[in-house]
């Protein structure tokens, strides 16, 4: 067994071999004294796993009282870090993209990196969702912090606090615009985010994908999404006719910017942050409180309504499965009397 520091790092990290493999972790100690000790403990601990004798995870012993929780995020971000340079340029199919993990990794370290590991309990977490809850936020949202510290424990093998992760599926969100809304939305917006917004009301594309379009990924006809960009990690296109053929004529003429090849953007540089912007133009449109993903919604559903193919709508938006799909595709009460409609002519015909 050795105990070492990497780098520049102040912390020492320990190495071993167990059972043929090599074992090598951070002990986010400074003190080399207790990172021999952390490591005794863990080539114990292991032997009584693969005995039959202890669980794969354990509790926090006194060896990682000091740990806070912070320094386990540490842990986690770190392995965040490894995969993405592992896997570029190719990037994973499936999870969320890793600038989302590390976003979210920082709004743990705000609300409990200062918190000792040990002292971090069930009741804390659940205390967190509800409070979250009862402000407006979503539960999935506010679950998601919770994920995230239950992944911290577990990476650095300590038994995470026991929240149960409630069922999201009656959570789902039902916003959508009708078109007129939609268009009063769009007459109170910047002039530089109009088609921004038009795209995405039309093709229900996420805002993330739609802000890295550059001049690149459009030709023969097609507007194209890299798999990179793709949320899924999977590529998908849209044809440049009808309403987007608009868009797109518009965005050629403004192509005015020296230097700037996107698609969109706000001076040359990104559409990144455009809350204010939006929630203005909503209260202006007398939608308040709408979000911008709501537009995603709108994108199927309108597919749907238009007589498209579900198979097809999935193609244009990018949705992967077809429980997602119709978790946007909503349907509302104008739906549902137009279905009552169609059956009562079907009758008296």
């Amino acid at each position: 067994m050795i105990v070492f520091r990497r780098g520049n790092s102040k912390t020492y990290h320990y190495r071993f071999q167990h059972l043929g493999k090599i074992v090598q972790k951070s002990t986010h100690q400074r003190d080399k004294e207790k990172a021999k000790r952390m490591a005794a403990a863990e080539q114990t601990r292991l032997s009584l796993v693969a005995a039959g004798l202890e669980s794969p995870l354990r509790a926090i012993d006194s060896d990682s009282d000091n740990q806070t929780v912070g320094q386990l995020l540490d842990g986690l971000k770190a392995r965040f870090e490894e995969n993405e340079r592992k896997n570029l340029p190719k990037r994973r199919g499936n999870g969320r993209p890793t600038v989302q993990n590390l976003s979210l990794i920082e709004k743990c370290r705000g609300l409990f990196g200062k918190r000792s590991a040990r002292s971090l309990t069930a009741d804390d977490l659940r205390n967190y969702v509800s409070r979250e809850v009862e402000k407006g936020a979503a539960l999935a949202t506010a679950q998601r912090v919770v994920q995230m510290i239950k992944r911290a424990f577990t990476l650095a093998e300590l038994t995470p606090p026991a929240v149960k992760i409630e069922d999201e599926s009656a959570n789902t969100r039902e916003g959508f615009f009708t078109d007129e809304q939609f268009d009063k939305v769009v007459k109170n917006l910047p002039a530089d985010l109009r088609d921004f917004v038009r795209f995405a009301y039309l093709v229900g594309w996420r805002k993330g994908a739609i802000n890295t379009l550059t001049w690149n990924d459009v030709s023969d006809g097609m507007v194209y999404l890299r798999s990179l960009h793709s949320k899924n990690g999977k590529p998908y296109k849209v044809p440049i006719v009808g309403d987007l053929a608009g868009i797109i004529a518009r965005r050629r003429k403004a192509r005015n910017v020296i230097g700037c090849d996107l698609v969109f953007h706000r001076d040359g540089e990104p559409v990144r942050e455009i809350r204010k912007s939006w929630a203005t133009a909503c209260a202006k449109a007398g939608v308040p409180g709408r979000l911008f993903h709501d537009l995603r919604r709108c994108g199927a559903r309108n597919l749907i309504r238009s007589g498209v193919a579900q198979s097809v709508a999935m193609r244009v938006t990018g949705h992967e499965t077809d429980s997602m799909f119709r978790r946007y595709a909503i349907v509302d009460t104008e739906d549902l009397k137009a279905a009552i409609e169609k059956v009562s002519k079907l009758k008296t015909a």
